[in-house]
């Protein structure tokens, strides 16, 4: 990669961005597209914080990926400054004309309140980022990495309900946070594998399919919860993510994100083969990226989708490469 790739991605993804404004619905696409990159960095932090906490060298030979992706926490938090400064563009609950439910909810998804608390996310997250240590094959440092994990079931659990949940904000869910958790650590895992430039190690392909299972395991119990109380406002929520085209990604999740990645990385073989092990990771994180994008539902064309996507992705990846050519490489498997 030549050093000018950085910088070209950075204004590639800024003009698909401005380009992008011009499409009705662009807000919520934008806001999908920011909370799936900044899962990366959030699942990123989660994986080196349980490292620090067990040790394994699994993490040491995915350090080039897991590290610079922690890393770009600031970034993505400056991608959410947008949102913050116009967040009727987004939520509902900014828009005029909006009722809460209650008082409770009214407060608690007030746009001032909603922005700080996001800015006091992000700059925790930052902290714990450059406060835990890099990755190592043996625990150490255990009150940073007990309190980074515990630290981030919160925040990481609070944003998942400001950002995703507070989308349809009749719709209620106490399993949400880990679903949200469980899959930012599934889309970090297969950046890791994707990431990594020497012969894959099946520890993370067997780390990726317990993400994997784990995710599947929130996804079908948030549904089962739904249906067995089969109440309408809930309901109302899964049938606007199966309206139209929508039922086609909710189908495409499912074989991507959790189907067929637990039927390969079930096999060794797949798990230790370079070429086999990266299709996995790939159809993962087309998953998780479809994931994020259909639980918010932008009500806009494709187009704007996709332009949300690639904006946001080249943004990330730019700071990615930045960090990430910094840094040693990779030691010996």
């Amino acid at each position: 990669m030549t050093r000018a790739a950085p910088a070209l991605a950075l204004l590639l993804g800024l003009l698909l961005l401005a380009a992008g404004l011009r499409l009705d619905g662009f807000g919520r696409a934008y806001l999908a597209a920011a909370a799936a990159w900044t899962s990366v960095s959030l699942g990123a932090l989660t994986l080196v914080a349980a490292n620090t906490l067990m040790g394994g060298h699994w993490a040491v030979l995915a350090a080039r990926a897991l590290v610079p992706a922690m890393k770009t926490i600031p970034l993505a938090g400056l991608l959410f400054v947008p949102l913050l400064l116009a967040p009727d563009a987004a939520w509902p609950w900014a828009q005029d004309g909006w009722t809460a439910d209650g008082p409770g909810k009214a407060l608690w998804f007030d746009p001032a309140l909603v922005a700080a608390r996001t800015t006091a996310y992000f700059l925790a997250w930052t902290a714990l980022a450059w406060w835990l240590p890099p990755p190592g094959p043996l625990p150490r440092r255990l009150p940073r990495a007990v309190t980074a994990l515990a630290a981030q079931f919160l925040l990481g659990s609070l944003a998942g309900v400001d950002w995703l949940l507070s989308l349809d904000p009749r719709f209620n869910s106490s399993i949400f946070g880990l679903l949200f958790l469980s899959n930012q650590v599934t889309g970090a895992m297969a950046l890791a594998i994707l990431a990594r430039d020497t012969k894959p190690v099946g520890k993370l392909g067997a780390i990726l399919l317990a993400a994997v299972i784990a995710w599947g395991y929130f996804a079908a119990m948030q549904y089962l919860v739904a249906w067995t109380a089969n109440l309408p406002h809930e309901a109302a929520w899964f049938l606007r993510r199966l309206d139209g085209g929508w039922r086609a990604v909710a189908w495409a999740v499912i074989a991507l994100h959790v189907v067929l990645p637990v039927l390969g990385l079930m096999w060794r073989g797949i798990r230790l083969d370079r070429r086999r092990l990266r299709a996995m990771a790939a159809m993962v994180f087309t998953g998780f990226l479809l994931d994020t994008a259909w639980v918010a539902r932008p009500e806009a064309r494709p187009a704007a989708i996709l332009l949300a996507y690639a904006g946001v992705g080249l943004v990330w990846a730019a700071g990615f490469a930045v960090i990430r050519a910094r840094m040693p490489p990779h030691p010996p498997t």
